[in-house]
């Protein structure tokens, strides 16, 4: 086998290259072989496009820029602080059960967690990256800080007299939390 014309491609720009190679025995000449492949060094950018900063139930939507000569993007990766580590998702995402509480999905398209659970009242931070056919991995977002409040509002009426009920005053009342009061 003699290779004529070696050739070194480290130089190259990122962009899409035909390359062909036809080999020969003696002075017979074979046939062309052609391969096209795309050169692609550029780490995809993602940004968090929507989130509610104050929220019962966490929901984001991000986009992914994979430049101007793309290999394509493979696929994101979501990490909500405190919760869970780099995982594969899909915009939009929703941490959100039936209810409409806070949840990690137990089978949703979005996600692949290993665990589920509702979460907890608290400031999260949300992450998003991508990753392209090439192999590059993009920098992760700036921290979307979300905060989730599944707690029921505290209503403390002060000042103010309750009609009496059973014949007793609201504050002298056994369960003060199951007073009706009237409209």
């Amino acid at each position: 086998m003699v290779l004529a014309g070696c050739q070194s491609y480290l130089t190259l720009r990122d962009g899409t290259y035909r390359f062909r190679v036809k080999a020969f025995s003696g002075a017979i000449a074979g046939n062309n072989t052609v391969t096209e492949f795309t050169l692609d060094r550029v780490r995809p950018t993602t940004t968090i496009t929507s989130f509610e900063p104050l929220t019962r139930k966490l929901q984001a939507s991000f986009a992914v820029d994979d430049g101007a000569v793309s290999s394509g993007v493979a696929e994101a990766h979501c990490r909500l602080s405190g919760v869970h580590d780099w995982v594969n998702c899909t915009s939009p995402l929703a941490y959100v059960d039936i209810t409409g509480m806070a949840c990690l999905p137990r089978n949703t398209s979005g996600f692949s967690l290993a665990s589920s659970g509702c979460l907890e009242s608290g400031a999260y931070d949300l992450f998003v990256r991508a990753v392209d056919r090439a192999g590059n991995v993009g920098d992760a977002t700036e921290p979307a800080r979300i905060v989730v409040d599944v707690l029921p509002p505290t209503v403390n009426l002060t000042g103010v007299q309750l009609p009496l009920t059973n014949g007793r005053a609201a504050g002298e009342h056994p369960n003060p939390q199951n007073l009706t009061l009237p409209n």
